[in-house]
């Protein structure tokens, strides 16, 4: 059963729903073999450029920009899982913050969050032009032109499709420094122990939490 909920924060409608509707993810199982399988035989490919070295930086006018991260803690159940839709000033088009049950490893969970944050773009019917992550392999697996054996890589299946359908034309690995903020949203999930979603806010929004970092 799912129960949901909505409140206003500081004007933002937060959708909230409960954390144990995440406790029948369908394949869990078979991510982390599959991922193990796969991993060997891909290579490193690209790394950030002295150039990304900075903050945030936004898209071009009339363009978004999807970032993603995923935060896994020792002892934990779940990883947090945290995506952030933004436009060339800034505004959060569209951004989540959820747990997701597994022990799950960083890499993997990194293809998990930017997934996550791909259905989200789907499902409100949103173009995304860019895609950031703060990971080295999962930009370099998803921009590999190298065929996927058998359906070992499904989830990078997933990924590459759902790319087509919201417009994605870049994904790149940005410094940590670059994706503070899909960080933070990822983080959230082991102090609210919610799922949460936010619609058409200023970034102002999140300085309620603390340690939120909105850059």
């Amino acid at each position: 059963m799912v129960r949901k909920l909505e409140k206003e924060s500081d004007g933002a409608i937060v959708t909230i729903e409960d954390v144990e509707t995440y406790s029948k993810v369908p394949r869990v199982g078979d991510l982390l073999l599959e991922y193990q399988s796969t991993r060997k035989v891909l290579s490193l490919a690209t790394k950030p450029s002295a150039a990304d070295s900075r903050t945030w930086l936004a898209p071009l006018l009339g363009c978004l920009k999807l970032n993603s991260d995923v935060s896994v803690k020792s002892g934990k159940d779940f990883i947090g899982i945290g995506a952030a839709i933004r436009d060339s000033s800034g505004k959060v088009v569209a951004a989540i913050s959820k747990p997701m049950v597994g022990n799950f490893p960083v890499e993997l969970g990194e293809f998990l969050a930017l997934r996550e944050g791909l259905i989200l773009a789907k499902s409100h019917n949103l173009v995304v032009n860019y895609v950031e992550v703060d990971a080295l392999n999962t930009a370099s697996m998803l921009n590999s032109v190298k065929p996927f054996l058998g359906d070992a890589m499904f989830i990078i299946s997933d990924i590459k499709a759902l790319f087509i359908e919201v417009g994605v034309i870049s994904c790149k690995a940005v410094p940590r420094v670059s994706n503070k903020f899909a960080h933070s949203l990822a983080n959230l999930p082991f102090s609210s122990g919610e799922d949460l979603l936010w619609r058409d806010v200023d970034p102002l929004v999140f300085s309620c939490f603390s340690a939120f970092s909105i850059k």
